[in-house]
């Protein structure tokens, strides 16, 4: 559940800025955000906001062995580091809000908001090693690789009834 107010002020404004990083050297981050409130005729009010940010991912990566493996056997496909352990990358963060509010004779009020925000976000994803996926390939743990069984995959029934060769793995590579 979230609990907060938004601003209400028919005057007045703010300024703020915010950074920070890791004694790593990287993730450091930055937010400038910004607050008006305007009158709305004689009773009411509008109160804008907007927020601007970025940050840069942090990795505390570790090589996977099975993908240390496939890199040192040549293996191009294969990012280095093959899965990162950190912090995305956030970029053009931006956050506007307006809030507005006014009192009528009667004491019937009107009252709206609106919002937007968008950001791009770049991080990396969960490693897979192709050569020991299973359900994929064979299921000997990567010590060899099934090449198109399209007859089981066809009839459903995986039982090798094409006899499609099993490709040995010998030093992280299909051999």
């Amino acid at each position: 559940m979230l609990n907060f107010q938004l601003k209400d002020d028919r005057s007045g404004s703010s300024l703020e800025l915010h950074t920070g990083g890791y004694g790593a050297g990287d993730g450091g981050t930055y937010a400038v955000a910004g607050n008006v409130g305007l009158p709305l005729g004689q009773t009411g009010f509008a109160n804008l906001s907007v927020e601007y940010g970025n940050t840069a991912p942090t990795n505390r990566s570790v090589h996977r062995d099975d993908a240390a493996l496939l890199i040192a056997a040549g293996n191009d496909a294969v990012a280095d580091p093959a899965q990162i352990w950190g912090s995305p990358s956030i970029d053009d963060n931006v956050k506007l809000w307006a809030n507005f509010g006014h009192l009528f004779a009667g004491g019937v009020q009107a009252y709206g908001h609106a919002n937007y925000a968008s950001m791009r976000v770049a991080s990396g994803f969960f490693f897979r090693n192709p050569n020991t996926r299973a359900a994929v390939f064979s299921g000997d743990r990567g010590r060899t690789l099934l090449i198109g069984d399209v007859l089981d995959a066809r009839d459903g029934t995986l039982d090798g009834s094409t006899s499609c060769p099993a490709v040995p793995v010998s030093g992280g590579r299909p051999d």
